[in-house]
């Protein structure tokens, strides 16, 4: 075991599994959630208990404003978490996405996911 936790954002409640299963696998602390108000939530509770996130990983949103919503409030609440959006096809490019600067948001595809996630934490 690591000890690093990841909130992993996924609106598909079988991705969601998959994907804690796989990082439970590589020995991260996984907590999933199912949308964004719920997400909003436990990086609120990482500031008033020992609930630490260390990556958030947002995948499968229904719209851009899912995740947007997320990144928005890291960097509103100067959070220094890591957003990690996993996407096919990112405009991005997979690397670091720059309009909010006190927010580090990255892309990623599936495939690179569990690797991404081990450069971040």
């Amino acid at each position: 075991m690591n000890g690093k936790n990841v909130l992993v954002m996924d609106h598909n409640i079988e991705t969601a599994r998959n994907t804690a299963f796989l990082l439970g696998l590589a020995g991260y602390q996984v907590r999933t959630v199912t949308d964004t108000l719920a997400a909003l939530n436990w990086i609120a509770t990482t500031r008033l208990n020992q609930n630490r996130i260390d990556l958030i990983l947002v995948s499968n949103c229904p719209s851009e404003q899912d995740a947007y919503g997320v990144i928005a409030h890291v960097h509103d609440q100067d959070l220094a978490i890591p957003v990690l959006l996993i996407r096919r096809n990112s405009p991005f490019d997979r690397g670091r996405m720059t309009a909010w600067p006190k927010a580090a948001v990255y892309f990623s595809p599936p495939e690179e996911m569990l690797a991404k996630v081990r450069s971040f934490i």
